[in-house]
C-alpha cells in the first residue's frame, strides 16, 4: 500500500512538471527578446521581423513567441499570430478595457524596457489568463520587440 502511495505521489509531481513545461516563464521571455535584438543586429531589423513571423521560426519556444509593433501601434511581426502583421493595433484592449498596446508604446518612448501586464487569450488553456510582456525598444527606431509570457503568479 506505501508504495502505490508513493508511485502516485511520484506521477502527480510529474505531470504538474510537465502541465509547467508548456509554459516559458518570464526569464525565458525575457531571453527571447535578447535573442530577437541580437539577430536585429546581426541581419538588420527587416530581416529578423521577417523571421521574427515564421510560426516554425527561430523565435517560437511552446507559448513564447516575438512580435513587434511600430509606434503607430502597427504589428510589424507576431510570430503567435502573423495574419496580424500590418493591421492597427493601437486601440487595442484586453478584457478589462486596458489598452495594453499604447502602454507598450509609452513604455518603450520613456525606458526603453520593460513589463506590461494584462489579460489574454491563452492557446493552451483556452482561457483569458494574466500575461505579462517583457518589451525592449529596438536601438533610436520606432520599434518595440516584445515576448509574453502567462503570469501565474496572477491567478
Amino acid at each position: 500500500m506505501k508504495k502505490a502511495f508513493i508511485f502516485l505521489a511520484v506521477i502527480s509531481a510529474l505531470s504538474l512538471i510537465a502541465a509547467d513545461a508548456k509554459f516559458g516563464t518570464r526569464e525565458e521571455a525575457i531571453a527571447m527578446v535578447k535573442k530577437g535584438m541580437a539577430y536585429i543586429d546581426k541581419v538588420g531589423v527587416e530581416k529578423a521581423l521577417t523571421e521574427m513571423t515564421r510560426t516554425n521560426g527561430m523565435f517560437i519556444d511552446r507559448d513564447l513567441y516575438l512580435f513587434a509593433l511600430d509606434f503607430n501601434g502597427f504589428s510589424r511581426a507576431n510570430g503567435g499570430k502573423p495574419s496580424l502583421v500590418g493591421s492597427d493595433l493601437a486601440d487595442m484592449k484586453d478584457n478589462n478595457g486596458y489598452p495594453f498596446v499604447k502602454e507598450m508604446i509609452a513604455l518603450a518612448k520613456k525606458s526603453g524596457s520593460g513589463w506590461i501586464k494584462y489579460l489574454w487569450n491563452n492557446k493552451v488553456t483556452g482561457k483569458i489568463d494574466p500575461k505579462a510582456s517583457y518589451i525592449e525598444r529596438v536601438g533610436k527606431t520606432e520599434i518595440l520587440i516584445g515576448c509574453g509570457m502567462y503570469d501565474k503568479e496572477r491567478k
